[in-house]
This record gives structure tokens, C-alpha cells and sequence, in this order.
């Protein structure tokens, strides 16, 4: 064991300038740390230093599998955006490691099934517009065929139509067959048919109402006749308004009002009637309030209008021509009538036939006279009734032709209640009966004056047609 106490060892020689270079980089150190925080202690206004930025991060080294994968899946994203799913499935195939180009690869078959099925319900969707438009084209022409089939039929219906001026029905007709094809519509045939039967029947209209005006003023100067014509010919030009047969009926009212004359109430204690001298003219007394009687026999004109307006039977004989009048012959008393013809025109006028008494009261007046004029025989120069005694004069004596005259042209022959041809022209229906049979009175252009006596009476069978026998109505007062 060494003695501590022992001497050191005396060290070996090392050379000194490292040790004094050292000394002296720690003091430089020392005095600059010593300076630095000197003077950011004393010296507030110093200028402060922004820290220097800390070093980069050193960048680490590059995979070269994970960016070639991270490159693949980006663009396979691009070729799926774009639909190329063939491109883009299989760059995310080849992305490692696999897994993460599975969710990819998922999202690129979805959207292939999807657009494979927009694919697939579209071409259906064309294949149905395909289709509708051949259905569409099918039915069209279907449509257009049965429309001019439609067409021809109209066309058939509505001549008839257009004969009978009934503008109406005709373009109802068009109506309902172009509501029921509305492809008519379309059609040049059709529209033009069409607006010719609007044409006509605007024209119809027109003169419509430019006759009917005139029958307007026909009835208010009384002249009945042309008036009823003037209505007759308004309706036939457009029978469907309603105005034509209203204004005819108006007209043909006040005609047959104005045919009523009175004959007034028999004095106190009655008249005497029938002749006691002839044993089939029983003598009688008759009384009376008065009444209304036509003042002359019904006439052809008025029974014209009664079967225009009626639909009742028309006479057979040479003055009419099936149910139409032949002209000139207006005025003649109607004949080839029976008892129910003459009660039905009398109640469409709202009248009736006279009983034989009111009929003798209204010819012999209140003195009970032979002849509606009096009790003279006339000469044959002036007869004041249409009998065959006229016929012989107009001859000059010769075989004479027996003819109707028209009604009222003998004034000489009137009644004091101013009733005309109550002798002679036409017998006349009475509503009285003997024995079953019909009573007339007046005698006719077929018998001789004496059978024009007022009491005269002639019993027939009440549905027998005679060229000879007509009537005249009358109408209890009000």
C-alpha cells in the first residue's frame, strides 16, 4: 500500500494551448450570455427578435407501391365519374394492397348495375313510345275512317233536312256527328257541308223575318187572307221557329173573330118559327139572349188553315189538290164536308154549329120573314141568292151550269143582322137532328129559289159528302 502521505507522482508534461483555447471560448461564451441578458433586462425599447422558424421536418422517404396505388385510385374515381367502368375497375384492381381498392371497386359495380338499368328502362321507355305512337297512328286513321263514314251518313240524313227547310235538325245532325268524331273536324267535306247549311239557314232567317213583318202588317190592315198566306209562306221557309206558327195562329184568330156578327136577344115572348102551311116545317116559338154567328159560310182559305194546322183530312173535289188549295179559290165555301168535318173546324176555331132554330132566327129575323131580304120574290135581273135561277140568267136562258159563288157577293141577300148567303150557294149543317138525321138549311146553287125559303129544312145523313153542302159556325157571347 502507497503512503497518502507519499509524494504525488509528478505528472507528465501536456501542452497548454488547448486547455487555454478552451479557457477562452468558455469566457467569450460567458461574457456574451452575461451581455444578452443584461440587455433585455435594462433596455425596454430594445428591438425584439422574432424567434427563428424551427428547421423542417426532414421529409421521409417515398413508398413507391402506396403512390402508385394512391395514382390507380385516383384515376380509376376519374373513369368512374366519366362511365368508363371497364377502365376504372380495373385500375382499382390493381391498387395495393387489394383491400384498399375494394370499397371502389363496390361503388364502380353499383354504378355499372345502375346505368345498366337506366339503360334498360329507357329502351323499354322508347319501346313503349314506339309502340304508343303506332297505337296513336292506328287510331288516328281508325278515327279518320269512321269519321267519314260518319260523314256519309249525316250527309244522307240531313238531305231530306235540307228539303224540308229544317236548318236546325240539319246542322244538330252535323253536331252530333262531329261530337261524336271529332276527327271530322278536320276534314275540308264536313267543315264546307257544314257552313253551307249555316249559310242556308241564315239566309232562311232573313227572309223569315222580312215576311212575317209583312204578314204583320197584312193582319193590322185586316187583310186577313194575304196575312195567313204571308205567315204560311214565313213557316215553310223556317218551320222550326217557333214565331211562324204562332203569328199564323194569330192571325187565323182574329180572321175567324172577325167573321162573327152579333144576332140579338128575341123580343119579349120570342119569335115564331118554322110555316105551319108545310107539314115537315113545324110552326114553333123560339127564344133567346143572342149570340155570335159567322157572317158569311166557312170558306176554303179558312178551312185550308185548319188542316194546315190540324193535319185534318182535306176535302176530295176539284178545288183542292191533296191537302193543298189550288189558287183562285180561296173565297168558295168549303163543300165535300160531313158533320163531324164541320164540328171539328168549328171547335179548332173555338166555335160551334148552330142549332136549326138559331139559324132560321138569324135568316127570318124578328118578323118571321120567308127570305133573309124580306118576303118579295126578286126579279131574275137582281137575285140576291146564288140558286139555279142565277145560273139561267147568266145563260141567257140556255142549258144552264149550275157553279158556287164566292162567299158575300150578294149584298141584296143579307139578313137584317147583316149575315150574308143564308139563301142559297151551300147548304148549311145545323147541329139539330129529326129521325136520326141532320137537318140543313139554305138551299144551294143546285136547287131552285123556293128551297132558299128560311123555314125550309133538309134532313140528311150526317157523314155524307156533297159538292153542294158546306157550313158557317156561331159562338154563345160571353
Amino acid at each position: 500500500m502507497t503512503d497518502p502521505l507519499d509524494p504525488l507522482p509528478k505528472p507528465r508534461r501536456r501542452a497548454v494551448w488547448p486547455l487555454a483555447a478552451m479557457s477562452i471560448l468558455v469566457g467569450l461564451l460567458g461574457t456574451f450570455l452575461i451581455v444578452q441578458m443584461t440587455r433585455q433586462g435594462g433596455d425596454d425599447t430594445a428591438e425584439t427578435h422574432a424567434p427563428a422558424p424551427p428547421a423542417k421536418a426532414p421529409t421521409p422517404p417515398v413508398d413507391p407501391v402506396a403512390a402508385e396505388s394512391a395514382r390507380l385510385l385516383r384515376e380509376a374515381e376519374e373513369a368512374l365519374k366519366a362511365g368508363r367502368f371497364d377502365e376504372a375497375a380495373t385500375k382499382a384492381g390493381r391498387v395495393r394492397p387489394a383491400k384498399d381498392g375494394e370499397a371502389l371497386l363496390a361503388r364502380i359495380t353499383e354504378a355499372r348495375e345502375r346505368k345498366a338499368a337506366e339503360e334498360t328502362a329507357a329502351r323499354e321507355n322508347r319501346q313503349r313510345e314506339e309502340e304508343a305512337g303506332r297505337e296513336k297512328e292506328r287510331k288516328e286513321r281508325q278515327d279518320h275512317d269512321a269519321a267519314i263514314a260518319e260523314l256519309e251518313l249525316a250527309t244522307t240524313e240531313v238531305e231530306p233536312l235540307v228539303a224540308a227547310n229544317r236548318w236546325d235538325a240539319a246542322l244538330a245532325r252535323f253536331d252530333a256527328a262531329e261530337k261524336a268524331h271529332p276527327a271530322l273536324r278536320s276534314i275540308a267535306d264536313f267543315l264546307s257541308a257544314r257552313a253551307r247549311i249555316e249559310n242556308y239557314r241564315n239566309d232562311a232567317a232573313r227572309s223569315f223575318a222580312q215576311t212575317a213583318e209583312k204578314a204583320r202588317a197584312g193582319l193590322a190592315s185586316r187583310q186577313y187572307g194575304v196575312a195567313a198566306r204571308l205567315a204560311i209562306t214565313a213557316g215553310s221557309l223556317y218551320p222550326e221557329k217557333p214565331e211562324g206558327p204562332a203569328l199564323l195562329k194569330q192571325i187565323t184568330e182574329r180572321m175567324l173573330d172577325s167573321k162573327l156578327v152579333p144576332v140579338s136577344a128575341t123580343i119579349k115572348g120570342g119569335v115564331k118559327l118554322g110555316d105551319a102551311r108545310q107539314p115537315d116545317e113545324p110552326e114553333r116559338v123560339y127564344t133567346s139572349r143572342g149570340f155570335l154567328m159567322d157572317v158569311t159560310e166557312v170558306t176554303n182559305e179558312e178551312y185550308f188553315l185548319f188542316v194546315l194546322q190540324t193535319g185534318h183530312r182535306a176535302p176530295v173535289n176539284p178545288f183542292w189538290s191533296g191537302r193543298d188549295l189550288r189558287p183562285g179559290v180561296e173565297l168558295l165555301p168549303v163543300t165535300h164536308v160531313n158533320t163531324a168535318d164541320a164540328e171539328a173546324f168549328a171547335a179548332w176555331a173555338g166555335k160551334r154549329l148552330p142549332t136549326e132554330d138559331e139559324w132560321e132566327y138569324a135568316a127570318r129575323w124578328v118578323d118571321g120573314r120567308p127570305f133573309p131580304w124580306g118576303a118579295t120574290i126578286p126579279t131574275l135581273e137582281n137575285l140576291p141568292a146564288q140558286t139555279v135561277e142565277v145560273a139561267k140568267v147568266k145563260s141567257g136562258g140556255a142549258n144552264p151550269f149550275p157553279a158556287l159563288r164566292p162567299v158575300g157577293t150578294l149584298p141584296a141577300g143579307a139578313s137584317p143582322f147583316g149575315i150574308h148567303d143564308l139563301a142559297g150557294n151551300v147548304w148549311e149543317w145545323t147541329s139539330s137532328t129529326t129521325e136520326g138525321r141532320r137537318i140543313l138549311k139554305g138551299g144551294s146553287f143546285l136547287t131552285n129559289l123556293n128551297a132558299a125559303r128560311s123555314s125550309n129544312r133538309l134532313a140528311d145523313d150526317a157523314d155524307l159528302l156533297h159538292p153542294d153542302v158546306g157550313f158557317r159556325c156561331v159562338k154563345d157571347r160571353p
